[in-house]
């Protein structure tokens, strides 16, 4: 049996279920190459079909979620919600467009889900999957929070958990509980979108120019470049009050911004971005700290877009009562739809646990890449994994920075190694010129670190609680190495670690760079531009290294070396 998960909302995408296996899961926007596409994912349905050699008609259970007036009007009206989406990816002169147009904005999210938006929604979805000549299916609706924390809890290492999802807003709910129990899996709280933090976050990072789509915009960044303020001293403290297993907003959200606003244009950037990530994270830590004592479970699952806000997630892990903690990929609305299809699976079929990979995406052959560079003019050659690995590490410890493609697409709209750039972690230099050359991120923005499992606990204070495999964790780094990792390091001496223990091309890569300089990490970034979506197939790839200039790139077993360019 096929399932079918259709989210059709920002981080569009679909996931394939078959006889409880995940098989494919992909985002919309690496084949539009519309940053967080927002539009139904067509091109990821043809990609799902192709990829498993099947038809439309072969698929008989399809699965969406979604209701809330907001999302059903981008789909009612998708031309009207495009200057909307359009602008706030552009993050520019934000406070004026709030003060005319965003009323708008605030009469939806007044507003819960109904029957209208329900009927209207599903006579959307089916319309656009009969022009795709799916025919004989049955449609089923999922709870967007339901989706967050079936995925969250369903591809963790627990059997019993809490499964809490931190977000914006979906089907009328910004954060709830569940709790998974072996074969068991049910809901015990919520917190309705009027007490969101995931909106509140969304509020601020927008009053500071920043794109926070996805909860990505870097205000947990920005604050670490203020003076630590006391708690007493945080004038946005009376925002929130955090009771129990309860959130509750003191302001509506149109009041809320005129707040916010009214103390941002009072203080520096970094003073306005410290007060709201002390907010957020005092409520947020409170709430997770009150769940594991209610009901007496330590290990947590977490989901949903505010999860991306890696200094809140260091605060979640130090939590005392906090045992262990799993943070799945792609845990923002970008992994809605493989929720749907394994909460759907579970209600049919009762299956709670998957194994999980997040290389779930497409691969391309040979000639796919040979046909790519000769359309880019460009001379490959051949060489084995064992000889790229060490060929590619000699290059990053001699201070160059590389474009990595291999395998499968990551299940993620951040690099886990599969799409990468990779430079040198201690060289300050290198990251300069991978920033001027690709990124151009803001000033205040760093990247991540991938570290050898073996290595991870020399370099940073890593501990027992959960396994950051996926990217998704900031640990303090330990002083003795803070040189070696001064090149993705926080002005708090922190940094965002992805730790690596198999022996797939990232690991031996890894290998191959302890072997030179004594320990095995890595700067890690995706393989795109700034602000651009990561790269699909080959020919993308070729593209990025003619536009930018790059003159180093390992492809699936070919090497690419220019005779000049950057690196």
């Amino acid at each position: 049996m096929y399932i079918l998960g259709i989210w059709d909302n920002v981080g569009s995408g679909v996931a394939l279920l078959n006889d409880n296996r995940i098989v494919f899961a992909v985002n919309e926007e690496i084949y539009t190459k519309q940053k967080f596409e927002y539009k139904f994912p067509e091109n990821s349905i043809k990609a799902a079909l192709k990829y498993c050699n099947i038809k439309a008609s072969d698929i008989d259970q399809i699965v969406f979620s979604g209701i809330d007036p907001f999302f059903t009007a981008s789909r009612v009206m998708p031309n009207k919600m495009d200057n909307y989406y359009k602008f706030i990816m552009k993050s520019s002169d934000i406070t004026n467009h709030l003060s005319k147009k965003q009323f708008l904005y605030y009469k939806f999210q007044n507003l819960n889900p109904s029957f209208m938006c329900m009927n209207l929604t599903k006579g959307r979805i089916k319309g656009r999957l009969k022009h795709m000549n799916f025919n004989n299916f049955n449609l089923h609706f999922v709870n967007h929070q339901a989706a967050h924390a079936a995925y969250a809890a369903f591809t963790s290492p627990f059997n019993k958990c809490l499964s809490i999802t931190l977000d914006d807003f979906g089907d009328g709910i910004s954060a709830s509980v569940y709790i998974l129990d072996n074969l068991k899996f049910e809901k015990v709280g919520e917190i309705k979108k009027r007490n969101s933090i995931g909106l509140f976050l969304n509020e601020a990072s927008n009053i500071l120019g920043l794109n926070n789509f996805l909860g990505m915009g870097g205000l947990d960044e920005l604050s670490n470049y203020s003076y630590p303020y006391s708690f007493d001293d945080n004038k946005l403290q009376s925002l929130f009050d955090s009771q129990g297993t309860g959130i509750f907003a003191k302001y509506n959200l149109k009041k809320q911004y005129t707040f916010l606003r009214d103390i941002a244009w009072k203080n520096s950037r970094e003073r306005f971005a410290y007060d709201v990530q002390q907010e957020i994270e005092y409520v947020i830590s409170k709430f997770i700290s009150s769940c594991i004592d209610r009901y007496g479970i330590g290990d947590v699952a977490l989901s949903g877009n505010l999860v991306s806000n890696m200094s809140l997630n260091r605060r979640i892990r130090n939590l005392e009562n906090l045992k262990h903690w799993y943070i799945p990929p792609n845990s923002g609305d970008g992994g809605i739809a493989l929720g749907e299809a394994l909460y759907l699976n579970y209600e049919i079929n009762s299956k709670t646990k998957y194994r999980f990979s997040p290389n779930l995406g497409q691969e391309y052959t040979e000639d796919a890449i040979l046909d790519a560079s000769k359309l880019y003019k460009l001379r490959i050659e051949k060489e084995n994994i064992e000889d790229q690995a060490a060929h590619a590490a000699e290059l990053i410890n001699s201070g160059n920075y590389i474009l990595w493609y291999q395998g499968r697409q990551d299940y993620d709209q951040k690099s886990l190694g599969s799409r990468s750039i990779f430079a040198p972690s201690k060289n300050i230099e290198t990251l300069r010129r991978l920033n001027l050359d690709i990124k151009r991120n803001e000033w205040f923005r760093t990247f991540p670190v991938s570290i050898l499992k073996d290595s991870v606990d020399n370099l940073v204070n890593y501990d027992d609680k959960g396994d950051a495999q996926y990217g998704n964790m900031d640990y303090l780094l330990k002083e003795n190495h803070y040189d070696d990792l001064k090149a993705v390091s926080r002005i708090d001496k922190s940094s965002v670690v992805q730790t690596i223990d198999k022996n797939n091309n990232l690991g031996l890569l890894l290998k191959s760079i302890k072997k030179d300089s004594g320990y095995g990490a890595v700067l890690n970034t995706d393989l795109s531009f700034s602000n651009s979506t990561i790269v699909n197939d080959p020919s993308d790839a070729f593209y990025l290294m003619r536009m930018s200039n790059a003159k180093y790139m390992f492809i699936n077993g070919f090497t690419v070396m220019r005779n000049s360019g950057n690196s």
